[in-house]
């Protein structure tokens, strides 16, 4: 099958570029179509959703405007040690871009709370599911909120 793909790429190259090139041309064309924005949650959940209401005690919670970023970071327990330590890392990181004015996340909670990561994931996970579990909705995802200065559209979209 591939041999015979192969022939007819090599006896007629021109033919194979031109597809090719349409194919590119109409992605280009479809992608200036693409728009970056955010829908208002209140137009998928309803406001005595439980999701909603979660989030609501949380935006209050964090003083969090509609500036704010949410990175989820996915593994198979997230209360572990190296998954803290990688958000801390993640954390330092987001926070050196201009234009992101605070991130917040399990790990920097804990060590906010206690001073440091707790070496033992047994008592890492006590304190997590004590001090942060609605950052935490299943042991699966771990929230990271990043909280964006007041920035024009262009660079939000930029940042985000």
């Amino acid at each position: 099958m591939l041999e015979s793909v192969a022939r007819f790429i090599a006896k007629k190259p021109g033919l194979v570029v031109s597809i090719v090139s349409f194919f590119i041309i109409l992605s280009l064309i479809s992608a200036s179509n693409v728009k970056f924005g955010s829908e208002s949650h209140k137009d998928f959940l309803p406001v005595d959703d439980d999701v909603y209401i979660r989030y609501k005690n949380f935006q209050n919670a964090f003083g969090l405007s509609e500036n704010s970023v949410f990175i989820f970071v996915k593994s198979e327990d997230v209360m572990t040690k190296d998954v803290y330590e990688y958000m801390l890392r993640l954390e330092k990181n987001l926070e050196k871009i201009d234009g992101v004015s605070n991130v917040v996340s399990p790990a920097s909670a804990i060590v906010k709370i206690y001073g440091k990561l707790p070496e033992n994931d047994a008592v890492l996970k006590e304190l997590s599911l004590k001090h942060t579990g609605f950052l935490i909705p299943n042991p699966s995802i771990a929230i990271m909120v990043v909280q964006l200065e007041n920035v024009d559209e262009d660079k939000q979209s930029y940042l985000a």
